[in-house]
């Protein structure tokens, strides 16, 4: 099988020669130009013999003109809606351009999006959200409805430009929020992205990280599902780039009732194959 029969056999549950093996990593490419950024995926992508890529997407989310920090209810009443190729947006959109270019008939990809309360604390608000989840709670549901409305709208682009799917980072675990935070600041968001990207490509994926997991089955939602897993962190750690596709014949083929692309990408550090998510 190739790459993207293997890939689309798994997501269908149809039998396959073994489990589809992808691996990723956070380049620091956030102040490079498209070119240089896609270049290092695909170099990546052929190193490893990748089944699938995850397109990173390390460009930031664009604070308010003449804000340093988004700390409190007035700034986060500054957030405005956007055209995503007019802010740092745009060079990921260039990127996903030329590696649908790139990978045509070859393999199949998936861009990154974290999830509105991650972007919004991440690149924005920052040590602040705590406290302006707790004092501001108003304020900031209506800037994290901004903030997932210009999300959809890049997601939106990013498949209309080739990619296969979107990679929606989540962290939906105790470690971020409590189980009424998660409820009120986070799932209602995430439902609305993915009912937004609802039959648009072809291979979404929900990455939910933590130790303590919240997140609950998202009804209403139809449609292929698979699961990601990884190996022994320490099986990649030590082991050398053409040995990890053999980690993907370590469990039983998919079957139709548990679909599954495996290995997902560990932890890493500068080096190593993996990432941060």
């Amino acid at each position: 099988m190739n790459k993207i029969e293997r890939v689309r056999a798994t997501l269908a549950g149809r039998p396959v020669d073994r489990a589809p093996f992808t691996v990723w990593y956070h380049f620091g490419n956030q102040h490079a130009p498209a070119e240089r950024t896609a270049q290092v995926h695909l170099e990546f992508f052929d190193h490893y013999d990748l089944d699938v890529l995850k397109l990173m997407n390390d460009y930031d989310y664009p604070m308010p003109a003449g804000l340093e920090v988004v700390a409190t209810a007035q700034d986060l009443g500054r957030l405005q809606p956007f055209d995503p190729t007019k802010t740092p947006f745009g060079t990921q959109l260039q990127t996903v351009e030329l590696v649908a270019r790139a990978l045509r008939d070859r393999a199949l990809f998936v861009d990154t999006v974290f999830n509105a309360w991650n972007t919004l604390k991440r690149n924005l608000v920052r040590e602040a959200m705590p406290g302006l989840m707790a004092e501001q709670p108003q304020a900031v549901e209506a800037a994290l409805r901004i903030v997932n409305d210009n999300l959809i709208r890049y997601a939106q682009a990013s498949l209309e430009r080739g990619a296969a799917g979107i990679f929606l980072s989540v962290p939906a675990t105790a470690e971020s929020v409590t189980s009424e935070q998660y409820e009120r600041f986070m799932r209602p968001f995430d439902l609305a992205f993915l009912e937004a990207i609802r039959g648009r490509g072809e291979c979404h994926v929900l990455h939910a990280h933590g130790e303590r997991l919240l997140l609950r089955s998202p009804r209403g939602l139809s449609g292929p599902r698979a699961l990601l897993g990884r190996p022994q962190r320490r099986a990649l750690d030590r082991g050398s780039p053409p040995a990890y596709p053999a980690h993907a014949h370590d469990r039983p083929r998919p079957r139709a009732v548990r679909r599954e692309l495996r290995p997902a990408g560990p932890g890493g550090r500068p080096g190593r194959a993996g990432g941060r998510r």
